[in-house]
């Protein structure tokens, strides 16, 4: 239980109903420029950062801050991660919750990967899921938390048993959540973790055009990730992402259009993939 200004936060009786059970995210972990948009970490600005300050960053907004702790992820973790939470989820006693699933399952029905017995680097990216810890400051109150509590792996038969955090699951209830469990995997084909990210902030509105470089630098804080030539390099690239075919396709599924005329990239669409829309005062209020 906590608090967001004076709002009181806690979980309801008997949450795990099919709202729950159908979202693999929140508009807020979907706003959170904590999941990179690189594929290598190591040569990366953010990570010479993040190494020189003890293992931290600080990402600033109007009216709140997130410290990224003990380890940096990308969009490919979150691909992961949403993978995970697209299968049935079991309430415990603790209001956290728990999923389980077959290896090969997730690796070749949600992520399509081509060589689903690469176990080795699944596991390699559960455990930095399992390393990161937010914290975040907003109003008066400080939450800190992580996504995954704990995990289970029976080597004989491939099963997975994944705990998610407590708090994971207030923040959800009280959050607007998303479901598109049955395209996420065109999300998790594209090789291109910027346009990723972009995808993943766009359908977070129902109706929305904003510049390019607002998008980029503002509000996925590419300011903070990348230097200023790698930022106008990644613009050029988003803006030609627009006439690649593969992209096209995946963007026409989620109505992102680019209007070149104005710099603008622009989502509208009749079909929503909210499950619901709160309002009042919700942590992703504090991130518009």
């Amino acid at each position: 239980m906590f608090k967001v200004g004076n709002k009181q936060i806690t979980p309801s009786d008997g949450f795990i109903d099919q709202r729950f059970q159908n979202t693999v995210t929140s508009i807020f972990e979907n706003r959170l420029p904590i999941f990179l948009p690189i594929s290598k970490l190591h040569q990366s600005r953010i990570k010479k950062t993040f190494d020189t300050n003890d293992n931290v960053v600080i990402f600033d907004f109007n009216l709140t801050q997130i410290e990224v702790r003990g380890r940096l992820v990308t969009q490919r973790h979150k691909s992961l991660l949403e993978s995970m939470l697209s299968y049935q989820k079991h309430l415990l006693t603790d209001e956290s919750f728990y999923v389980k699933f077959k290896i090969h399952n997730l690796l070749k029905t949600k992520l399509n990967q081509k060589n689903p017995n690469d176990y080795d680097t699944f596991k390699k990216q559960l455990k930095e899921l399992k390393d990161i810890n937010l914290v975040i400051h907003i109003d008066d109150t400080e939450i800190g938390f992580g996504f995954i509590d704990d995990y289970i792996i029976d080597k004989k038969t491939g099963e997975y048993k994944i705990k998610f955090t407590r708090v994971l699951s207030q923040i959800w209830m009280n959050e607007s959540l998303i479901t598109y469990k049955k395209t996420n995997a065109s999300i998790n084909q594209i090789t291109n973790m910027q346009v990723q990210s972009v995808i993943r902030y766009m359908i977070t509105y129902n109706n929305l055009q904003i510049k390019i470089s607002t998008l980029l630098n503002e509000k996925l804080n590419f300011k903070k990730i990348f230097s200023k030539a790698e930022q106008n390099k990644k613009l050029i690239e988003l803006r030609d992402s627009f006439l690649n075919e593969d992209y096209k396709l995946i963007y026409q599924e989620y109505g992102i259009t680019f209007d070149r005329e104005h710099d603008n990239i622009v989502i509208s669409r009749s079909e929503s993939i909210f499950l619901d829309i709160k309002k009042g005062k919700t942590l992703t209020s504090k991130l518009s």
